[in-house]
């Protein structure tokens, strides 16, 4: 379960750096 939920987080980490990125070339 937990590695579970690490891997979730991990996956929002990458999402909200991605959008942030965008949000700086935009």
């Amino acid at each position: 379960m937990m590695t579970i939920l690490v891997q979730i987080g991990l996956k929002k980490v990458v999402n909200g750096k991605k959008t942030e990125n965008l949000d700086q070339i935009e």
